[in-house]
Formats: structure tokens, C-alpha cells, sequence
């Protein structure tokens, strides 16, 4: 049903799940570990949920498994990643220089990348055709 790359699925699936409890851990002596080991795991989920999302086939008969799984699931972990890569180089650049972090910094740098953010998906959204990452990026900035 799914090709080739069926079985590397599991992939972007557990990095999601690893980075749902990378975002429950609330030790405050360790968030620069969590915020580096966050970005590392929103890069290689991001860049093998591209690749899964470019080169799966689904080869089903019904037209709603294509838009359940590729333009559902798949979608709402490509913008997901890509919202927590986007939050995890805040907290780096927040965690690496604490004593240079002011006020302004922090609204100027919330607005770039909700820029960043939103441009990303939309060109996602119209490159790839999907309307799920819109819809999700809505509900984001919502």
C-alpha cells in the first residue's frame, strides 16, 4: 500500500513522540540540553518527514486514504516539525545568552520568525498543494 519507504514510517512518528515528551520535561537546570537535543530532533524529523511525504505512493483504490494519511498525517507532523525547529532556535539563542535576552530581542525575534513561519508554510502549502498546512498554520498562529 505504501511503497518502498514503508518501512522508515516509524521514523517521523517516534521523533514526534520524543518531541511531545522533550516538550513535558520542566527541569529548569537542563532546558539548554532539552532546547539543543529539540532542535536536533525537529531537523531530522522535519527533513525524513519531507522525504517520506515526497516519495510515498499510496496505491489505494479509495480516494480518502490518500488525503487521510499523506495530506493528514503527514502534513500535521511537517508543520508541527517545523514549528518546534523554528521555537527550539529561540530557546537556544534564549538559553545560550541569557544576560543578553531583553525585552526588545524577544519581540523582535517572535515577530521574524513568525514571519519565517508562516512564509515556510504557505510555500510549502502552494508547492505541494496542500490545504491541511494552511489550515494547521491558522490554527497555530490562532
Amino acid at each position: 500500500m505504501f511503497g518502498k519507504y514503508s518501512k522508515f514510517h516509524f521514523i517521523p512518528l517516534l521523533l514526534g513522540f520524543i518531541m511531545s515528551l522533550l516538550g513535558e520535561l520542566s527541569d529548569i537546570d537542563n532546558f539548554d540540553d532539552i532546547a539543543y537535543t529539540g532542535l536536533a530532533i525537529s531537523i531530522v524529523g522535519l527533513a525524513s518527514m519531507i522525504y517520506i511525504y515526497i516519495n510515498t505512493s499510496i496505491n489505494s483504490n479509495d480516494w480518502w486514504v490518500n488525503y487521510v494519511l499523506n495530506k493528514g498525517t503527514f502534513s500535521c507532523l511537517i508543520i508541527l516539525f517545523w514549528y518546534n525547529f523554528c521555537y527550539d532556535i529561540f530557546l537556544v539563542r534564549a538559553f545560550d545568552k541569557p544576560e543578553d535576552t531583553d525585552i526588545k530581542w524577544s519581540k523582535g525575534i517572535n515577530l521574524t520568525f513568525s514571519i519565517i513561519f508562516g512564509i515556510g508554510s504557505i510555500a510549502f502549502s502552494y508547492v505541494f498543494k496542500d490545504i491541511i498546512i494552511c489550515l494547521i498554520n491558522i490554527y497555530i498562529y490562532i
